[in-house]
């Protein structure tokens, strides 16, 4: 019976390790989204930044 109860632990935890891998799969996929915008209005020149500030101007 010990066995069953561990097979079931087991399990258990590999579904809730499954879920979170689920979760960073989405947030990695949203963080890619973001990147390929950025990226894109970045060298479009959309926005501007200014080498050596820490802050960017926008020109639209």
């Amino acid at each position: 019976m010990e066995q069953i109860e561990e097979q079931q632990t087991i399990a258990r935890l590999i579904s809730v390790l499954e879920g979170r891998l689920s979760i960073e799969q989405d947030n990695f996929a949203h963080h890619q989204r973001v990147k390929t915008a950025l990226m894109q209005v970045l060298l479009t020149g959309e926005v501007r930044v200014k080498v050596g500030e820490e802050e960017s101007c926008q020109t639209s």
